[in-house]
């Protein structure tokens, strides 16, 4: 199962790169995240679902960070991960346990993966689809802010910051791209179907010809 996989890995390399106190380790190695994703009208229509799949029962045990998976009464497995999300979590209370103080503070590169089959929510904890249809950033109108998803709560706090710190000079830009079939789609380019590669130099990795906006 994919998301055994996942977590599986991900507490692997959490071995490997900490040492010493993990509370103080945060910003030194791969944090892992599991969201469980609520029930939805879809998900109980026969008409969609083969009759022959195991129903699965997925859980988060009261320390926050283990999640156990039981196809039956006797048969369970258990995953651990930095912070699990019931299925009844908030959009908001995923950033605030997860990528909202790195975001605060502004001090080291942070990436963030969302990982899961399709279905499993990973568009809607990253934007939410209806975000993505709300009114402009400038409007104050507050529409679809209960419901925005990482990226767009992140970049609320960014340029908050960077209101309070104006005296600092602090610049913004923003690149948006598609990784498909291994290779790297400008998505602020409307039409353009041409591939981009991966590079590195001295300064780092970078997607060669991805297009940067300053916002």
């Amino acid at each position: 199962m994919p998301f055994g996989s996942a977590s599986c890995r991900l507490e692997k390399a959490n071995r490997q790169l900490v040492t010493g106190d993990m509370r103080t380790s945060r910003r030194n190695r791969i944090l892992s995240f599991v969201r469980v994703r609520p029930v939805v009208t879809d998900d109980n229509d026969s008409s969609k679902a083969s009759r022959t799949m195991p129903a699965i029962c997925t859980s988060v045990d009261p320390d926050g960070q283990t999640v156990v998976l039981q196809s039956n009464m006797h048969d369970h497995k258990s995953f651990r991960c930095d912070h699990a999300f019931r299925s009844i979590s908030s959009q908001e209370d995923v950033y605030m346990h997860s990528i909202k103080d790195f975001v605060k503070k502004m001090d080291q590169d942070l990436v963030v993966l969302a990982y899961g089959t399709t279905g499993s929510g990973k568009t809607y904890t990253m934007f939410n689809e209806s975000s993505l249809k709300k009114v402009s950033p400038s409007s104050s109108s507050g529409v679809g802010e209960k419901s925005d998803g990482l990226a767009f709560q992140a970049l609320r706090d960014l340029f908050s910051l960077k209101e309070r710190l104006i005296e600092q000079n602090i610049t913004i830009t923003l690149s948006f791209c598609q990784l498909y079939q291994e290779k790297f789609y400008d998505l602020f380019q409307e039409g353009t179907s041409v591939g981009l590669s991966l590079r590195e130099n001295a300064s780092g990795t970078f997607v060669e010809g991805l297009k940067e906006a300053s916002v």
